[in-house]
């Protein structure tokens, strides 16, 4: 076991569950424990200390009839410690009295998390409790379930502190303590912060020199998200934790090794409310923009479709098409109710009027279901989240990151209308000429939006993004999907665009014009609608 003042240890590594309550374990108990793989220390609750939380996997709470003492030692602040530890909680209450206090302290913590008393079992059961604070009157239950659980690695005294580049972003308390749970074998450990996802709460790139190891540091990619209640779907919503799932069904089966980060699972951390990733980071690549915009990427989006992602979309094409596949797609993906909202968003609509657009957002979305329900498409696995800042390109590879928004029944036109909404209203200029001719540039290649565009003459300016257009169109094209299924796709794409939350730029100039274009695509999703 691991002492306070030692490195942390690997989620294998931690295998002691601390039994509060009761004073021996009889032979049948201890088996159960050994049958398990488990390890255990009789404690007490108040005498916790970083060398007990270091090495330990769960805490087990099981006390005699009539003595419910550390059952009232588990205050939000001491669950929270266990919880950012790692370490899960089990009781084994042995009267009635005991177990409704066990589930009294449960539901407190919900209540203190944003959970509503009013939660069914079956929406409690989708929450963080049943893996991280179980009840239940049979030991060998609460065993098993402890078993399953994967603690993460752990932090102990020895483990290095974060460093931040000079004039680099600030790490916040919390993302520091996730990464040195993460690298707890480094001796240096240097955070940079990286522009990150829509579904993450910071991504970093970490220099790490590991002990024993150095002294060149090593690049890793960590990214950190936290968990909140949902309070629409009425349930705890983990991204991270869809995202390690991703990695699992659909990433690691179906993307070669070398053209996306390789997940490393003894390094990452899933918790009830903070969890992070930790992967290999693409070293060498660039930017999928930077590569386009320096015509240094010619034929990387056929190498993104055709190599990259080909085990998904072939698992697509090969499915039957089905009525109502683009139709499921908007109902799911597409929020435009929260653009009107969210007060942010809310102010993007008067701007998208003098664009030209003439119908609520709600109103042209339930449009565009309407006219996609006939509309067949096959559909299967798709990233979910395939815009420009998600690729990388290395030297004639083109590497995808980020698994977190993945789906299983998607359209197979959904990577490529995303991929160009987010090329052609993505990048920004600060230049309001620039932006003046770009949107004349979108008007006309939208005009005609399933027609592979000849090289730019009129605006040469965006010769590069016409080029990328004209791939991800043939990329369409060659997928036999029909006229209405692109169309209502790029169109739903545009909308989907509309309604991300507004980059938070340093020049002004750029923000309000980052905003301008939301709007922009809000407009053009109607003209596109209205062609179907």
């Amino acid at each position: 076991m691991a002492n306070a003042g030692e490195a942390g240890l690997k989620a294998s590594e931690r295998n002691v569950v601390l039994v509060a309550g009761i004073t021996d374990l009889n032979p049948q108990q201890k088996r159960q424990f050994e049958l398990r793989g488990l390890s255990y220390k009789l404690i007490r609750l108040d005498a916790l200390d970083a060398g007990l939380l270091a090495a330990a996997k769960a805490v087990l709470v099981a006390e005699p009839p009539g003595r419910y003492v550390q059952t009232g030692m588990l205050p939000q602040d001491r669950v929270e410690t266990l919880f950012n530890s790692g370490i899960m909680i089990g009781l084994v209450p042995s009267d009635p009295t005991g177990f409704a206090l066990a589930r009294g302290a449960r539901d407190k913590i919900e209540r203190l998390n944003g959970t509503s008393e009013s939660h069914t079992d079956k929406t409690r059961n989708e929450a963080l409790l049943p893996t991280w604070f179980y009840i239940h009157q049979d030991l060998e239950q609460v065993l098993e379930v402890i078993r399953n659980h994967d603690p993460g690695p752990s932090i102990d005294l020895d483990t290095a502190k974060v460093e931040v580049p000079a004039g680099a972003d600030e790490v916040p308390t919390k993302h520091q303590e996730l990464m040195q749970r993460a690298f707890h074998d480094a001796s240096r450990i240097i955070a940079e912060k990286l522009v990150g996802g829509l579904i993450s709460d910071g991504a970093y790139r970490v220099f790490v020199i590991q002990k024993n190891y150095g002294p060149r540091p090593m690049p890793f990619f960590f990214k950190v998200g936290k968990a909140d209640f949902d309070s629409v779907r009425k349930l705890w919503d983990n991204p991270l934790a869809k995202e390690r799932v991703s990695y699992d069904l659909w990433a690691e089966p179906y993307i070669p090794f070398h053209l996306r980060p390789g997940l490393i699972r003894d390094r990452s951390i899933a918790g009830p409310y903070w969890s992070a990733l930790a992967c290999h980071f693409v070293d060498g690549a660039a930017p999928l923009e930077v590569s386009l915009h320096n015509r240094q990427a010619s034929g990387i989006l056929f190498a993104l479709f055709e190599t990259t992602l080909r085990g998904l979309r072939a698992h697509t094409l090969s499915s039957p098409p089905e009525t109502g596949a683009v139709a499921d797609f908007i109902e799911e993906r597409v929020d435009a109710a929260r653009i009107k909202s969210d007060p942010v968003m809310a102010l993007r609509i008067p701007v998208a009027r003098k664009l030209g657009l003439t119908m609520d957002p709600v109103v042209l979305r339930n449009e565009l279901i309407r006219k996609a329900k006939p509309v067949k498409a096959a559909r299967g696995i798709y990233h979910g989240d395939l815009h420009f800042k998600n690729v990388m390109v290395r030297h004639r590879d083109a590497i995808v990151i980020d698994f977190g928004s993945m789906r299983d029944r998607g359209p197979i036109t959904a990577d490529p209308c995303a991929l160009e909404a987010s090329i052609v209203f993505g990048p920004i200029d600060c230049d309001e000429k620039v932006h003046g001719d770009w949107e004349e540039f979108v008007k006309s290649i939208y005009k005609n939006p399933l027609e592979p565009l000849a090289p730019a003459v009129d605006h040469f300016r965006f010769a590069w993004m016409a080029r990328a257009v004209r791939e991800l169109r043939h990329v369409a094209h060659y997928c036999g999907v029909s006229r209405e299924e692109n169309i209502l796709m790029l169109a739903a794409s545009l909308l989907r665009y509309a309604r991300f939350p507004r980059e938070e730029l340093k020049d002004r100039k750029a923000q309000k014009i980052s905003e301008t274009r939301k709007a922009f695509a809000m407009a053009m999703a109607e003209k596109l609608c209205n062609q179907v």
